[in-house]
């Protein structure tokens, strides 16, 4: 059975989960100097920059997060690879995003993973070839597109974002 998916439906719902109080829980727990965050909300150039919250830190730091919401739980994480493949536009997954973060929060289990983003597209990156050939593709139709992600486990996941950010040279940097 396909389902349809409605753009401005999914937005709506994704919204409403947006103020649920576990979202400070999430980035307390994560970030420890957390002093306030706000949520950015409609069609804004931050949006489209993948910022839906802004984390801002003692001390005066900012952090920026993508928001990511699975009704249901998996074992794998949706990377987005194309937002529409009839218009050929890249998704989350493989677009130069401003945020630092993606926040992945699966609802009935209660669970939400941060990921470093630009590790995250560094682990793509790596290991498109053996993920394109051995995670799962899942095609979302939606009214008049289609987006299509690649299933990745979780731990699989886990591990080439670890990788990612580790970097060893042969020889001495110049100084």
């Amino acid at each position: 059975m396909n389902i349809t998916h409605d753009f401005h439906e999914s937005l709506a719902l994704s919204e409403a989960v947006a103020d649920e109080p576990w979202w400070e829980t999430v980035y307390r727990r994560t970030f420890p100097y957390f002093e306030s965050m706000e949520r950015v909300l409609g069609n804004t150039p931050e949006q489209r920059a993948g910022i839906d919250r802004i984390i801002h830190l003692k001390g005066g730091g900012t952090i920026y997060v993508d928001e990511k919401v699975r009704h249901s739980d998996y074992d794998d994480v949706l990377l987005e690879i194309r937002s529409s493949e009839e218009h050929q536009t890249w998704g989350w997954a493989c677009k130069p995003l401003v945020c630092d973060y993606i926040a992945y929060a699966f609802l009935p289990s209660k669970r939400c993973y941060l990921f470093p983003f630009q590790q995250l597209q560094q682990a793509l990156k790596n290991h498109w070839t053996d993920w394109e050939r051995e995670c799962k593709t899942v095609k979302a139709l939606n009214r008049g597109y289609t987006t299509s992600s690649l299933a990745v486990p979780i731990p699989t996941l886990q591990q080439a974002i670890t990788e990612a950010g580790f970097v060893q040279w042969d020889s001495p940097l110049p100084i």
